[in-house]
């Protein structure tokens, strides 16, 4: 027997209202679903830029680096440089302070995210004790003992005396280099050698030159100086010989910290005394550089007693030499440091030779095109000079410290002043 169900208007309605809440149901349930996935991509791309503009950022503060080490100057804040990753879509910008070490500031952005990286970077003083003895083009041993590492791009000819063993190395066909002087005067100078040798500066570092009062009381005490009107009348501002010094009490000048330039050095029966300490006119301490350059066509010497006010090796005077001749160096029980390089690694003709002379418990680097050694009883050795502004050498350029990201865009991490 068959039995008919009977489906009033109002079953089936409620059926159809069934339906269509499961269709609703789903359809707000796979929007939720598109709309979680779309912003979880969006998530996903932005901490990707995140990520890419941080890697951004860093390249900067390496172009800027290896730009510092190959040219004479850094980008300022004011003409920054603008680079970018082959394959990242995005860009870096970078700039520096003119300060050693050299605060680096750097921006990475990519899509509308910026992220800013600023870090202290600084260069290996030429004076870091790596080499006691280093000679771009040679260095000659002459009955000589040494402590600390000989170094050379070429031939080292002769060794060290038997009893220095077991203290010095030698290292022929380094990779080595050093900068050239000229070089080294144009990142330490606005304008290198021109800066040193302008009328101002000339007229500056006379007048710093201090010299002994007239009585044979204060002969050896650094404290009772004066102005000594360098230089004695009918001679050259730009030369430090014996026959100007001994016009002075003591036959002594005092050279208060700072650079001074000089086209003639020949010292022999006279006395230098380095005011390190700044102790005669007050100020800072700091080293004393003497820059010998020009083209006076002569040889010099440096064979005089070189006195300082300070024993701290970062003190120690320096002297850079720059002349295509041969500068003598005989100076016992000094700590200081030598740097005459003309040619450098690649240079054939016209070079600087240095050579030491009976250099007894001369403590110290000496660094030049040609470094020859004669007798030096006890020789040289890797004592670190290593001062702040010392000029660096080339691919010893890094990071010295105080890495850190800091806010960009007005507390914004993103370019469109928002955090996420």
């Amino acid at each position: 027997m068959n039995h008919r169900v009977c489906r009033t208007p109002r079953n089936r309605g409620s059926a159809l209202i069934s339906a269509l809440a499961i269709v609703g149901m789903t359809s707000l349930l796979m929007s939720g679903v598109c709309l979680l996935a779309a912003s979880h991509e969006e998530r996903q791309r932005h901490e990707a830029d995140y990520s890419l503009s941080m890697q951004l950022a860093e390249a900067g503060i390496n172009y800027e680096i290896n730009y510092y080490q190959n040219n004479t100057n850094v980008h300022l804040s004011s003409s920054p440089y603008t680079g970018s990753i082959t394959g990242v879509n995005g860009s870096f910008t970078v700039y520096s302070d003119s300060t050693t070490p050299t605060l680096v500031t750097a921006t990475g952005t990519v899509g509308n995210i910026t992220r800013k990286v600023q870090v202290n970077v600084a260069g290996s003083s030429v004076f870091n004790g790596a080499y006691a003895i280093f000679g771009t083009q040679g260095v000659t041993l002459n009955n000589n003992t040494i402590t600390g590492t000989v170094g050379s791009n070429a031939a080292i000819a002769g060794s060290p005396s038997s009893s220095s063993s077991s203290t010095c190395k030698t290292k022929s066909s380094c990779a080595d280099n050093y900068d050239t002087c000229d070089n080294i005067c144009a990142k330490t100078f606005t304008n290198g050698w021109s800066t040193l040798s302008s009328s101002s500066c000339v007229n500056t570092q006379c007048n710093q030159i201090r010299c002994y009062y007239y009585s044979w009381l204060q002969i050896n005490s650094p404290y009772w100086t004066t102005p000594c009107n360098y230089p004695p009348q009918g001679t050259s501002k730009t030369t430090l010989c014996d026959n100007q010094v001994n016009q002075y009490p003591g036959n002594t000048v005092i050279l208060p910290p700072g650079d001074y330039y000089f086209t003639t050095c020949q010292l022999n029966s006279c006395h230098v005394c380095c005011d390190n300490a700044a102790s005669t006119c007050g100020g800072s301490p700091g080293p004393c550089r003497i820059w010998c350059g020009g083209s006076d066509n002569t040889d010099d010497q440096f064979c005089t007693s070189l006195s300082c006010t300070s024993s701290s090796a970062s003190l120690a005077p320096k002297c850079f030499y720059d002349k295509p001749h041969t500068c003598t160096i005989s100076c016992s029980n000094q700590c200081c440091g030598f740097y005459g390089v003309k040619c450098g690694k690649n240079g054939s003709s016209n070079c600087a030779k240095l050579v030491l002379n009976n250099c007894s418990n001369y403590s110290g680097t000496c660094i030049g095109d040609q470094v020859t050694l004669n007798s030096n009883t006890s020789g040289t050795s890797n004592a670190n000079l290593s001062y702040p502004s010392d000029p660096t050498t080339s691919g010893g350029f890094g990071f010295s410290g105080n890495w850190q990201e800091v806010v960009a865009n007005s507390g914004a991490v993103f370019v469109d002043g928002t955090n996420n």
